[in-house]
């Protein structure tokens, strides 16, 4: 069965995350760092955002890579985005002065997705950038990052140079609960059992980029999707059945033909008296 998108799927716990974003972007808000461990659905929230945000904010989602030359720079995406038409020779005063006169009721909202991977000056350069709009109190630019865990502290650096209103307000993924994990399965179309659903929630730990990955190893394994249980009385029988052949094929065989002896029976008293 084709899998629905995983942005599609809900539960109080994201909603609740998703307005405390908003929350704090309707103001002057600090730098929002979404924590969370790899595959806890991060990429998925972000995108989510985004898409929602978009008739609220002018958006620019941007993924780091992990080889910045091999690909767009966070400057180069921001210009591209805000100045389409002067990329090539727009300076930073200009995007500025762009920033600074959006529209009130539709303010830039830039979201980078894997921020770990930024360099240092790529970092400086975006916390610099929100520092000077912010001091316009007519201004606003949202901006939110996306990172495992080091984020922070690298923030946290560079802090001195911009005031503590750019310390970033951190918010932090969960994993999915046992219910939510099978809420999640059902969601994707899958008619696995309640045992099926236990193991890929241990497998997982709940972490949805994880649970995707063992579901598509369960749908390309037959034997994967046969229960913990069950997959145990297999191999038990199995193993009985390989045991049993086995005894068969070495035990010598039986004879066609026995020859009986009789047993030798005790003398007669008579047969005694004879002997005597």
């Amino acid at each position: 069965m084709p899998d629905k998108p995983q942005s599609s799927f809900d539960t109080p716990s994201l909603r609740m995350m998703r307005n405390v974003i908003q929350e704090h972007l309707a103001g002057h808000s600090p730098p929002i760092i979404v924590l969370g461990e790899p595959g806890a659905g991060k990429t998925t929230l972000l995108e989510r955002i985004a898409r929602d945000s978009d008739d609220i904010y002018d958006v620019c989602l941007f993924r780091a890579a992990r080889v910045s030359s091999d690909a767009t720079s966070l400057h180069e995406a921001i210009l591209r985005h805000w100045l389409p038409g002067d990329a090539q020779t727009a300076s930073t005063s200009h995007l500025l002065h762009v920033l600074c006169d959006a529209p009130p009721d539709h303010p830039p909202l830039l979201i980078i997705d894997d921020a770990n991977r930024l360099s240092r000056a790529e970092l400086k350069g975006i916390l610099g950038l929100k520092h000077a709009i912010d001091q316009d109190a007519a201004a606003r630019f949202g901006l939110i990052l996306c990172d495992g865990s080091v984020l922070e502290p690298r923030i946290a650096a560079l802090t001195p140079e911009f005031g503590h209103r750019q310390l970033p307000v951190s918010l932090g993924l969960r994993p999915l609960t046992r219910q939510e994990t099978e809420t999640f399965v059902r969601h994707r179309d899958q008619t696995l059992t309640s045992n099926d659903v236990a193991h890929l929630y241990r497998t997982s730990r709940g972490l949805p980029g994880l649970l995707i990955r063992a579901i598509a190893t369960e749908d390309k394994s037959p034997i994967q999707t046969t229960s913990p249980i069950r997959k145990q009385l297999l191999f038990a029988a199995g193993a009985f059945a390989f045991i049993v052949i086995a005894a068969a094929l070495l035990l010598p065989a039986s004879p066609k033909h026995t020859h009986t002896h009789p047993l030798p029976l005790p003398p007669t008293p008579a047969a005694v008296g004879n002997a005597t």
